[in-house]
């Protein structure tokens, strides 16, 4: 019987951790990543992110998820709250054929209507609103409780992290 991948979540920015216990305890491990451009200030240097930041999948027993979530840096093994949930393979093997198709790529975050978001990049960073249309771009709309009142601003949704 084939051994599934699972997903795991991990703690900010410890995926790269997460992912060397892995192979330390030589169990399979897919920890996508791409290349970004970022400026600093006298240079621009080219930073290696996670895909999926928080995430990133292992195969094995199920019975052996108690001793991956022990792992120093894994918040949880997604899952029904009692066993692990198996990822598909063809999941696993779309974001591999991505990966090997020489296009940029980038995370693409899920955004909803209605969604609490917070400004993570530009120079709305660190504002907080609610989601209110999604096209090309999100409308989020910062909101005067005590008026009922609030201001919208349109932004590419890779800027914003929910809340």
């Amino acid at each position: 019987m084939p051994v599934n991948w699972y997903a795991l979540h991990t703690r900010s920015q410890f995926e790269p951790i997460v992912s060397e216990q892995l192979t330390r305890i030589e169990l399979p491990v897919f920890y996508p990543t791409y290349e970004q451009e970022s400026r600093w200030h006298d240079r621009i240097k080219t930073i290696v992110r996670p895909l999926l930041p928080g995430y990133l999948f292992s195969q094995f027993e199920p019975g052996d998820a108690g001793r991956v979530q022990a792992l120093r840096g894994v918040a949880h093994v997604l899952g029904d709250g009692i066993n692990p949930i198996a990822i598909p393979d063809s999941e696993i093997a779309s974001v591999h054929q991505l990966l090997s198709s020489g296009y940029p790529l980038s995370p693409a975050i899920h955004i909803q209507v209605g969604v609490r978001v917070v400004v993570e990049h530009g120079p709305l960073k660190g504002i907080e609103g609610v989601v209110l249309k999604l096209k090309k771009r999100c409308q989020v709309v910062v909101s005067i409780d005590l008026l009922q009142q609030g201001v919208g601003v349109e932004m590419n949704a890779e800027w914003l992290r929910v809340l």
